[in-house]
């Protein structure tokens, strides 16, 4: 329902809710709502952190974009798994079984988001970073930035 400013929540009442938990596909439902819930989550954290150039506010998009990479690949795992139980749901076939099919977003789910997910954000394998590190394409020196209260940012140098 609604609210007066916009926001809105699902309710439903006890007989619903016993109905819901009989249906295969209700934990499905559930687990994309906390994925759904997850990459907002991660999208507010980077607009609450903004464009300024301050040591905390790059932490918080990289780390927002890394955490979000590894929930779509997991999202991706999800809707594969969805398809035993929704395979004769039309809606789900034409709509998030649908990406599965897409040349595009199988390239981004292997070349990005599985990546990102198994190597930089659930584990953390030098092996990853030095090959990253190799590549270059990013500041020709990986560092601690921090800012101490009443100072510019410090950094390392390479």
């Amino acid at each position: 329902m609604a609210s007066p400013g916009g926001d809105w929540q699902v309710t439903c009442g006890r007989e619903r809710f016993e109905k819901c938990q009989k249906d295969e596909k209700f934990p499905y439902i559930v687990a994309l709502a906390r994925a759904v819930n997850s990459i907002k989550f991660v999208h507010s954290a980077m607009l609450r952190v903004g464009i300024e150039d301050s040591p905390e506010a790059k932490r918080g998009r990289l780390n927002s974009y890394f955490f979000a990479s590894a929930i779509l690949y997991e999202g991706f795992k999800l809707v594969r798994a969805m398809n035993r139980t929704f395979k004769h749901d039309e809606m789900f076939r034409n709509g998030l079984h649908a990406i599965l099919r897409d040349k595009v977003a199988q390239q981004i789910e292997q070349t990005r988001l599985n990546p990102a997910r198994n190597k930089a954000v659930f584990h953390f394998l030098p092996e990853f970073f030095a090959e990253m590190i190799e590549l270059g394409g990013g500041p020709k020196c990986f560092s601690s930035l921090r800012r101490r209260c009443g100072s510019s940012p410090r950094r390392a140098r390479c």
